[in-house]
């Protein structure tokens, strides 16, 4: 025996558990009568509600440690304190209203409960067959009880008064909303009309005997008390902001056609501690949120336009650009034009204009991203500049033109970028090369590369349309490395020598071609399923390789380096079945890459000096 071993009976383990709602409901009932003999006393649904809300935390949890679920890693379930949210939803049983009258609803083991709020509308819904209760909520929040039902209903929602009219949407701190037809929506400002109530109501629990840590100290019931009245003020200021964005996106949804909002940053505006609280107290996400949502509904479009377009600083007159517009400028004038406006009346009217230049001739699209990919300048609006492909007329970009130029121009035709220098896509390509070699092309998500890269999700969805584009990026930039290396070692040579400086050049010898040949690796595996794989040609241009081979071979053979005989065909599958096959070595036997770099260099010059004439 090791000494400090522990030999546990088998007894003594934990048992394993299926981690399923109905396993856990199930271990739950053959136990409950051991661990929790009072669970009589309650619900059963307030065991089943809690039992699959761990089944949907542990699957978040190890879905997301496999990396099958997108955004921020969810972590592993913890233990709730009783003082922390009550909640519980009735799926059995008897709940619904009370027929006698409109203020009372019933609940399991709770029995008939009265409402302040009157049932009246849902009661006649259910009444005439239009609707049906399919589950009760019943949760805790600031003091208050609130139950809620979810109702399965025939909806008829009324069709926009004005269904030709496109509505900009832009928002903002000092007002609310700025529409593109003049009107402006005053920010009520319920936070900061709440602030004196607030700090009278933090320093009275200043004062108050509250909770200790160190000293394990439990708080006082005065405490307690000024604890939920800061709860009540909270929540009163959350439903009264609540309220003025459903009555202003409600209005909006029936009065408009389409409507166009930006993808504002707001994260990043929170950053700014000055304007953090003001920013947080309009609520521009909720409201987003509720004109997508309500807008579904209604079959109103919805554009959103990207968070790079400068709305504010395009003349809506002109389509000018101005270079910077400061945030105290509050009025926008045009350097070409002279034209003079409110800079968020202007802006809303650009967000306006973005519909009809952007309209597509199949229908409305919900939430399509919208907006002038181009960066800010400062000339009229007018076609984009033809890029100049770097390197053109030397020999080794027969390699890059021989992969997917046909998808290229279509690539760039769906989705143009701002710039294809700009250190932001630089940076989001380099992080996707990294995580596709470190984890695969599967757990390659859009989060975690905007993640590893710093920016926010939005920048890479303005960039590149979807995980499939993404991956066209990084191929390509895969492909650049391996120009780039081949044109650096094969200058100022040409034939047997070029040959061998390219080939031994882009063999898994050094980190940067370790790592494109891994990530050559993750691809390879995707090629017979993944479009943007099969679109690049090959695996990645294995034809315009195999041409910059037979190219130098020929001109090896017309400078009579070349032994006669040879048949380059042949001699040029050869080399390039060595530096495939050492590629594919090093991605499987990593621990033996000193002696493959070996093998490989040394491989490499003999089958060059078999092909060399002598004398």
């Amino acid at each position: 025996m090791v000494a400090g071993t522990v030999i546990v009976d088998e007894c003594g383990l934990t048992p394993s558990l299926n981690w399923s709602a109905y396993s856990l409901r199930k271990d739950w009932n053959r136990a409950k009568g051991e661990v929790a003999p009072w669970w009589g006393e309650n619900s059963k649904e307030a065991y089943s509600s809690g039992l699959a809300n761990l089944a949907r935390a542990l699957k978040n949890w190890g879905e997301s440690r496999n990396g099958k679920r997108n955004g921020r890693r969810a972590g592993f379930p913890r233990f709730k304190g009783r003082r922390a949210g009550l909640s519980c939803r009735f799926t059995t049983g008897s709940f619904g209203l009370v027929e006698q009258d409109r203020r009372h609803v019933k609940l399991p083991r709770i029995g008939v409960v009265r409402t302040h709020e009157s049932t009246r509308k849902l009661a006649r819904h259910v009444e005439r067959g239009t609707a049906r209760i399919r589950s009760a909520t019943v949760s805790h929040r600031a003091g208050r009880w609130f139950c809620s039902f979810s109702v399965e209903i025939t909806r008829h929602d009324p069709a926009p008064t004005r269904p030709g009219t496109a509505v900009g949407v832009d928002l903002g701190v000092k007002a609310l909303a700025v529409l593109s037809t003049g009107e402006v929506v005053p920010n009520p400002k319920h936070l900061e009309v709440a602030q004196r109530e607030l700090r009278r109501l933090q320093r009275q629990a200043a004062r108050r005997v509250g909770p200790d840590k160190r000293t394990k100290q439990r708080p006082s019931k005065r405490w307690r008390k000024s604890q939920t009245r800061i709860s009540k003020l909270h929540a009163r200021v959350a439903d009264a902001r609540r309220d003025g964005l459903h009555k202003l996106t409600t209005r909006l949804v029936r009065t408009c056609g389409a409507i166009v909002v930006e993808d504002l940053n707001v994260s990043g505006m929170l950053a700014n501690r000055r304007l953090a609280r003001h920013v947080a107290g309009v609520g521009m996400a909720e409201l987003r949120r509720q004109i997508e949502y309500k807008a579904t509904r209604a079959g109103v479009r919805v554009r959103v336009a990207s968070r790079w377009y400068p709305s504010s600083k395009t003349c809506s007159a002109c389509g000018a650009v101005k270079t910077k517009l400061r945030l105290s400028e509050r009025t926008f004038t045009c350097q070409s034009c002279g034209f003079t406006l409110d800079r968020d009346l202007n802006a809303a009217r650009n967000l306006a204009g973005l519909l009809e230049a952007s309209s597509p001739s199949c229908g409305a699209t919900l939430n399509e991203p919208a907006g002038n990919p181009h960066k800010t300048r400062t000339t009229r609006r007018g076609p984009a500049p033809t890029r100049q492909r770097v390197g053109s007329g030397h020999r080794s970009t027969r390699f890059l033109n021989g992969c997917g130029d046909d998808h290229a121009s279509q690539y760039d035709r769906a989705m143009p970028k701002p710039n294809h220098g700009s250190d932001a896509r630089r940076r989001i390509v380099e992080a996707a090369r990294r995580m596709v070699a470190e984890r695969g092309v599967h757990a390659s998500t859009m989060r975690g590369i905007a993640r590893d890269a710093g920016v926010s999700t939005g920048a890479v969805t303005h960039y590149f349309a979807d995980k499939a584009d993404m991956m066209t990026a990084v191929l390509r930039e895969n492909n650049t490395v391996f120009v780039k290396r081949i044109g650096k070692a094969a200058a100022g040579s040409r034939g047997l020598a070029a040959l061998e400086a390219a080939m031994g050049a882009i063999l898994p010898l050094d980190g940067e071609m370790l790592k494109c040949w891994t990530v050559l690796i993750a691809f390879w595996g995707h090629a017979p399923a993944e479009r943007f794989v099969e679109a690049e040609g090959s695996t990645l241009g294995y034809h315009g390789l195999r041409t910059y081979v037979m190219s130098v071979l020929q001109e090896a053979a017309d400078d009579g380096e070349l032994i006669e005989g040879v048949e380059l065909e042949h001699e040029a599958e050869r080399i390039l079945a060595l530096v495939g096959g050492m590629g594919l070595m090093v991605g499987g036997f990593p621990k033996q890459l000193n002696l493959i770099r070996s093998r490989a260099l040394r491989m490499l010059s003999e089958l060059v000096a078999a092909l060399r004439a002598t004398g």
